[in-house]
């Protein structure tokens, strides 16, 4: 840590199963490594289960984004996701349990 840099501290409330939270740590990864030469940085995750009473063995993912949104809505989404990922050079895929 460089004493001579501004400190900012962020806090953040995840589910780390959600493709849309992590797509957000990348995106918050990459703003504190372009600003890394002024700021240091101090973040602290916090749980937060979109479905807290899923079983620990896990859902099959698109039999839940079904329920969830219906299922005129899941390709749009999936779309959207893939090419989201795709942009940060991560494969995604729809398949097995979150």
């Amino acid at each position: 840590m460089d004493i001579g840099k501004k400190l900012i501290k962020i806090d953040i409330t995840s589910d780390t199963v959600c493709p849309w939270c992590f797509i957000g740590k990348k995106y918050l990864e990459k703003a504190m490594h372009a600003c890394s030469n002024d700021y240091n940085f101090e973040v602290r995750w916090h749980p937060y289960l979109l479905n807290p009473t899923a079983p620990k063995e896990g859902v099959n993912k698109l039999d839940y984004y079904k329920q969830k949104f219906g299922e005129s809505r899941i390709a749009p989404i999936i779309g959207r996701v893939t090419k989201v990922f795709n942009d940060l050079g991560i494969k995604f895929k729809i398949g097995g349990l979150t």
